[in-house]
Parts: C-alpha cells; structure tokens; sequence
C-alpha cells in the first residue's frame, strides 16, 4: 500500500505543476491499512466484503488550490 502511495504522489505533483486551480485528489474507497479496526479483529488490507467500519466506507479525498 505504501509503495503504491509514494508512486502515486509522484505524479500527482508532475500533474499539479501543469493545472491551475482546483484539483481533487480521491480514491474509489477507504483502507484498513493493514490494522485491526476492532480489539478483537484481524488486520484489514484492502477493502473486504461484508464490512461495514467508516474506515473503509468512506472515500478518502484531498483538496488542493494550485
């Protein structure tokens, strides 16, 4: 997951350096980032069916002005 962040940010710069205004960066659904979200839970990677935690329902979003 880490790795694939850094990869993303990336580019995310190349492409803020050619726009202006606006941007929003976002993503398709949250991530339990490979820690349990409950004391009694496994870790979660990924986005496993059947769960309903915020962590993993809401979609991660950023804002920047450029």
């Amino acid at each position: 997951y880490a790795d694939n962040l850094e990869l993303v940010i990336k580019y995310i710069i190349r492409i803020l350096m050619h726009v202006k205004g606006k941007v929003i960066i976002t993503s398709d659904h949250g991530e339990g980032l490979g820690k349990p979200l409950n004391p009694d839970d496994k870790p979660i990677l990924s986005h496993p069916a059947g769960r309903n935690e915020w962590e993993l329902r809401v979609i991660p979003w950023c804002e920047v002005m450029v």
